[in-house]
């Protein structure tokens, strides 16, 4: 059965890296 939950859940894990790395350059 194929996961598409784990698949949204890589993507979000992305932006939040990315988001987290934007706040850590702007302070």
């Amino acid at each position: 059965m194929y996961n598409k939950y784990g698949e949204i859940f890589q993507e979000v894990n992305m932006l939040i890296m990315k988001i987290e790395n934007l706040f850590c350059k702007s302070v």
